[in-house]
């Protein structure tokens, strides 16, 4: 097939780009063309279009192990969290008391998921053996507009809020997690003394997976107790 020129039709660069649109099988049948035509190049040269179609397909390979590199290490980083959860809820699922409860969730957060920082506070208007207990009035007098998120929230919060929850300074930023089923239970929070470790609008999945938890705990530990 040739590109034939019609009389006083002038053969110009957009005629050419519509005929190879309208004839994309042109150099199946013209294939000794392809080493002759030029293509510019990064380095600000010329090569042929063969050259450009092996950059081309390299470049390609290069991205498609990147990616496939990137999807490998978020499947092992899941596989890892999803194993440090699993250990958590397991442990939250075998304590026998509030206490015990607490300490779970202190230790998983410590050791497994290596927070800076980690306050689960109930709430109650009686003391808890092993655990920190509060009452409501008190809390939404420190944290009350904290209280009425139905979800975890990052962010950074004012340092009377940080200190509040967690009765120390230097605590620049912060994930909470109200826990409330019918009523409000506690809050559990971490921080960070970096003010953008935890950045608003971060993920929560993980701290709402574990609110969730705690709230179908809570209120049986506490019925133990009673």
């Amino acid at each position: 097939m040739t590109i034939e020129k019609v009389e006083d039709t002038p053969l110009t660069p957009e005629a050419v780009r519509n005929y190879l649109r309208s004839n994309p099988e042109f150099f199946l049948e013209n294939a000794e063309l392809l080493n002759t035509l030029k293509v510019p190049h990064q380095s600000g040269g010329a090569i042929s279009l063969l050259e450009h179609q092996v950059h081309v397909l390299r470049d390609r390979n290069k991205d498609f192990h990147t990616r496939l590199d990137s999807l490998l290490e978020r499947a092992r980083d899941n596989d890892h969290k999803f194993q440090q959860t699993r250990r958590f809820v397991l442990s939250a699922l075998e304590s026998q008391d509030l206490a015990e409860l607490s300490d779970a969730v202190e230790r998983s957060l410590y050791d497994d998921f290596g927070v800076e920082a980690c306050s689960l506070i109930l709430f109650s208007e009686t003391p808890i053996d092993g655990c920190r207990a509060e009452r409501v009035i008190d809390a939404n007098r420190y944290v009350g507009t904290i209280l009425t998120s139905q979800k975890a929230i990052c962010g950074e919060f004012p340092a009377n809020e940080m200190n509040w929850l967690f009765r120390r300074n230097g605590i620049r930023s912060a994930a909470i997690a109200p826990l409330q089923q019918l009523q409000l239970l506690g809050v559990l929070a971490v921080g960070h003394s970096d003010p953008n470790f935890y950045r608003n609008g971060m993920g929560t999945l993980f701290l709402n997976y574990v609110g969730e938890v705690l709230q179908r705990l809570i209120p049986e530990l506490t019925n133990r107790r009673a």
